[in-house]
């Protein structure tokens, strides 16, 4: 018959064992999940190149810039909002395309609008996105070239509205 003392330190090595087993898993554990979990940015970049059909190919367009700009609050969901440049290939002046894209809370792709000018995306409030100065796009609205903000919706379709911001012109309509 083994000794009340045997019994306890036979228990409390495997306590300690379990325990010291614990301590170096866990930061091992740690590392490997912050290696397979990807940056958002990643995520989006992936889903745009398989699901844009007009995403740049390097052969006749190449991707200059892929900015994350800001989130926007749709209907408590969130839509992450991209800024993006392609230059054309093989051009002896460097021309380009640049495009606002939309993508769901996960990153999945959902859509993008081309502008021109100096419309660029700055900052999101709630459901809207101001850019900067008016924008000029193939995207119609009612306040016609005086649009500096777009409202979005769950599936990145925009409204172009005008609205009185400081940071954001609405051109003459705010004089």
């Amino acid at each position: 018959m083994k000794s009340k003392w045997v019994r306890r330190s036979t228990r409390s090595m495997r306590e300690c064992g379990v325990f010291f087993l614990f301590l170096f898993c866990v930061p091992c554990a740690a590392k490997s999940l912050a290696a397979v979990a990807k940056d958002i940015r990643d995520v989006m970049l992936e889903s745009a190149i398989k699901s844009d059909r007009k995403f740049p190919d390097a052969k006749s367009a190449k991707l200059t810039l892929f900015a994350y700009i800001c989130k926007l609050s749709v209907s408590g969901e969130t839509i992450h909002v991209v800024h993006q440049k392609e230059v054309l290939t093989n051009m002896p002046a460097p021309r380009g395309v640049r495009y606002i894209s939309f993508f769901d809370h996960l990153g999945n792709y959902l859509t993008k609008y081309r502008y021109s000018g100096d419309s660029e995306p700055l900052w999101c409030e709630g459901n809207k996105l101001y850019l900067f100065g008016n924008y000029e796009g193939p995207l119609s609205s009612k306040c016609g070239n005086e649009c500096n903000a777009m409202q979005v919706d769950l599936k990145g379709k925009a409204m172009l509205l005008h609205e009185k911001k400081y940071g954001s012109s609405g051109g003459s309509l705010d004089m």
